[in-house]
């Protein structure tokens, strides 16, 4: 949902280079992705190769209210399970 979050404040002379930056991570680049391990283009988007540990580290976060911490999905190829990086 856009519009709630972390608010920026630019000068106006500034203004068109913001627009353009926020652009590229709102709508990034249309290129397809390709694995580099067998070539193809099955992505998906996913917890990683330690996605067990990563589930465990949820688990003991969420019983010992420590925050989570930095957690970002990753790209994988579908077919031969290779993070795409």
């Amino acid at each position: 949902m856009l519009g709630s979050g972390i608010q920026v404040f630019v000068n106006k002379n500034n203004l068109d280079k913001a627009v353009e930056l926020l652009q590229d991570k709102i709508e990034p680049n249309n290129s397809e992705l390709i694995c580099q391990n067998c070539g193809s283009k099955n992505i998906g988007l996913g917890l990683g190769k330690r996605k067990a540990f990563i589930l465990f580290n949820i688990f003991v976060a969420l019983l010992s209210a420590i925050p989570l911490g930095n957690l970002k999905p990753k790209y994988y190829c579908k077919d031969c399970k290779t993070e795409i990086k």
